[in-house]
């Protein structure tokens, strides 16, 4: 996979997306509200938001998106593992994005990628749920505030 205008801030349990100069916290107070499946044209995406009433909620001062997605092109895997029921907000909370081996069950991350080596994006939810995407890149799109 490769990212067109996003990285992680670590290749493995990430909360925080750097992208079009700002960072992009998605576990303190963004929730994970939209996971569109891939459609027919091999595209997916999945999208936070964040309550308006919070000040510097992306963890980034002049960010003041309501919102971003990720957007998938070329997905060739999209698995959605259900976590365990607990407070509702957990299965809207990330707990860490990581690039992960691609046919690597048991030990699966690493911290030293090369810019040429293939992998694809686990995100873990804080109820223990998890999606796996794998496909050819991804890009970061802010969703603009309404209100200002």
């Amino acid at each position: 996979m490769k990212f067109a205008n996003f990285e992680l801030s670590e290749p493995f349990g990430a909360v925080i997306l750097h992208a079009l100069g700002h960072e992009w916290d998605v576990h303190n107070f963004a929730s994970l509200v939209v996971v569109h499946q891939p459609n027919n044209k091999g595209m997916a995406s999945l999208e936070w938001q964040v309550p308006p009433e919070v000040d510097n909620p992306w963890g980034s001062p002049g960010n003041s998106a309501s919102g971003c997605r990720l957007v998938f092109s070329g997905v060739r895997r999209f698995d959605v593992k259900a976590g365990v029921p607990m407070l509702s907000e957990d299965s809207r909370t990330v707990a860490g994005i990581s690039k992960a081996i691609p046919g690597e069950s048991e030990y699966p991350f690493k911290q030293h990628w090369g810019s040429d080596e293939l992998f694809y994006l686990r995100v873990e939810l804080e109820d223990s749920g998890r999606i796996e995407i794998d496909a050819e890149s991804a890009v970061l799109e802010p969703i603009p505030r309404l209100d200002v």
